[in-house]
């Protein structure tokens, strides 16, 4: 990966680890609002040096499965509320979307098939994932393909 796509993926798994421990605690729990201070910061850096690449991908995922008129949301809204830790591959943590995440979008070629597309690390892209009782990942579109 570039330097720029490492630094994008350093951030995003700082953003999943971030909202991984957010969604254990409660709204009460002393360290809830520095943890999330936290990880808006991440987020607005996130956001202000990438967000623009990270809508070029998502874009390019909407194009292929997405109904005519289905609006792109801000790049943050594809990352899950909390992601499952699968393992480790060769370049850090192994994530999986847990089933339920994710945006869902409207979907001309997957008519009868709730879809949700969301944003994954290592290698960083972004995923369609069908829900229909099991997840299935229908397209992955990393970021190294799109932005190189």
């Amino acid at each position: 990966m570039s330097a720029s796509l490492d630094k994008m993926n350093e951030l995003l798994c700082k953003i999943i680890e971030k909202r991984n421990a957010l969604s254990v605690l409660t709204y009460d729990s002393e360290d809830y609002d520095a943890l999330e201070e936290q990880l808006h910061d991440i987020e607005d850096n996130m956001i202000a040096e990438y967000g623009a690449n990270i809508e070029k991908v998502i874009r390019k995922v909407y194009a292929k499965f997405a109904s005519e008129g289905s609006e792109v949301m801000s790049p943050l809204s594809y990352i899950a509320r909390r992601y499952t830790v699968m393992g480790k591959n060769k370049l850090g943590v192994d994530y999986e979307l847990p089933l339920g995440e994710g945006i869902q979008v409207d979907s001309s070629e997957l008519q009868s098939t709730e879809i949700r597309v969301a944003i994954l690390p290592n290698p960083m892209r972004v995923t369609v994932v069908t829900d229909n009782g099991s997840r299935t990942d229908r397209m992955a579109v990393e970021f190294s393909k799109v932005l190189s």
